[in-house]
């Protein structure tokens, strides 16, 4: 869990005590709110990150041909070189789908990419 998400929780209990204490004060109620929302979108980072962890490839081989299908026939998108980091967005043993860093994306074979998750 993240420190944001525990200090959230908590001042969110005690903003509910104190609202037993003094039920009419209306930025109470703003406050408890608030920290529900910063509470709820941190929980939700913490299971992204997770149950879906990015996976970060380095290319292993000397020149690495993507291709714009899961085919050996599929059209040649680009070329990257060994050593260069690739996002990993899916895969489909034995390709995978890689995008760099200006966006374009296509499919390799899992051979010739590490692949590491990261959480």
């Amino acid at each position: 869990m993240t420190v944001t998400m525990l200090v959230s929780n908590l001042l969110f209990w005690v903003l509910l005590g104190v609202r037993r204490v003094s039920p009419r004060a209306r930025w109470l109620r703003v406050a408890m709110l608030a920290f529900a929302v910063v509470a709820v979108c941190s929980a939700g980072s913490w299971a992204k990150q997770t149950w879906w962890p990015t996976k970060i490839g380095v290319v292993t081989s000397a020149d690495l041909t993507v291709l714009g299908g899961v085919h050996e026939g599929a059209v040649v998108r680009f070329v990257l070189h060994e050593g260069v980091e690739v996002l990993v967005v899916d895969e489909a043993p034995p390709w995978v789908q890689i995008t760099i860093e200006n966006g374009e994306s296509g499919w390799v074979s899992t051979a010739s990419v590490a692949i590491v998750e990261i959480k």
